[in-house]
C-alpha cells in the first residue's frame, strides 16, 4: 500500500464536550479530538501516522456508510474555501469542515516498517459549515 493516498475527513464540534472538536479520517476509520479546530487537524494526523507505522494497511477498513453523512452534507451545502482560510475564522463561525489528507506511504527494506507523512493541500482546499445560530 506503498504511494500516494487521499483520505477524506471531517472535523466538527464534539457534541458532549464543550470545547472540543472531533476529527475522523473516513478511509481508514481512525477518530481523534483536539481543543480547536486546528488542533483537531493536527491531532488526526498523528494518529493517522501512527496507524500507518503501527498496522496492516490491508486490513484497515472505512468508516460506516452513516459516517460518511456529515461528509456528503458539507460537500452539497458547504462553501469551499481554501483550507488556511478556514483555519482563520474565529471558531464560532465555523459548524464542520470536510477535505482530504493526502498521505504518503513508503515502505523501508529490509523492515515493512511504513512512514506516513500528511499535508492538507492549500490548492484542494475544503468545504466549510457554517456554525448554526
Amino acid at each position: 500500500m506503498s504511494g500516494r493516498h487521499f483520505w477524506f475527513f471531517t472535523v466538527q464540534r464534539a457534541e458532549d464536550v464543550e470545547g472540543q472538536w472531533v476529527s475522523h479520517c473516513l478511509d481508514i476509520d481512525v477518530v481523534t479530538q483536539g481543543t480547536s479546530l486546528r488542533n483537531a487537524i493536527e491531532m488526526l494526523c498523528e494518529a493517522v501516522t501512527i496507524v500507518v507505522r503501527e498496522s496492516d494497511l490491508s486490513k484497515l477498513t472505512a468508516a460506516p456508510l452513516e459516517d460518511w453523512e456529515l461528509l456528503f452534507s458539507v460537500q452539497e451545502k458547504g462553501e469551499r474555501l481554501p483550507i488556511r482560510e478556514i483555519l482563520d475564522r474565529p471558531q464560532e463561525r465555523v459548524g464542520a469542515v470536510v477535505g482530504q489528507l493526502v498521505v504518503s506511504v513508503t515502505q523501508h527494506q529490509p523492515t515493512p516498517q511504513m512512514r506516513a507523512a500528511w499535508e492538507v493541500p492549500a490548492d484542494r482546499g475544503g468545504h466549510l459549515a457554517p456554525a448554526q445560530a
